[in-house]
């Protein structure tokens, strides 16, 4: 009679100590810590609309075996405004902040009052 299931394992790996967990079961103290710099990154992607592509930043980090991203709101990657706050992404990650810390911080841009000025409605004098 040949062995399955476990007993089959035991006899080919061994026994084990059953009870460590393996690195992708980490704790959420585990993934509070700090990300090196390889597990997060900023990137620039293109959207095509008609028959131009437009460039944006966008920030990317993994858990586990997964690619998030977020995008750097400010426009296109020729926007002042754009570059500014990718330098500020750059900088939370090199200062070892944390990929949901960084996340916050991007998703807070999106309610900033704008700095361009507002047209009126209906003006036709430009």
């Amino acid at each position: 009679m040949s062995p399955t299931g476990f007993a089959y394992a035991k006899l080919l790996f061994g026994s084990h100590d059953t009870h460590i967990s393996a690195p992708e079961h980490s704790t959420l103290l585990e993934q509070l810590e700090p990300a090196p710099e390889h597990t997060h990154w900023i990137e620039k992607y293109w959207v095509r609309r008609g028959n131009s592509k437009h460039n944006y930043y966008r920030y990317c980090w993994m858990s586990g075996r997964k690619i998030h991203h977020c995008h750097i709101s400010g426009g296109s990657t020729a926007s002042p405004l754009a570059i500014q706050r990718r330098e500020v992404v750059e900088t939370a990650i090199a200062n070892g902040k944390l990929p949901i810390e960084i996340e916050k911080l991007i998703k807070g841009w999106k309610h900033e009052p704008s700095t361009m000025p507002k047209m009126p409605p209906n003006n036709t004098n430009f």
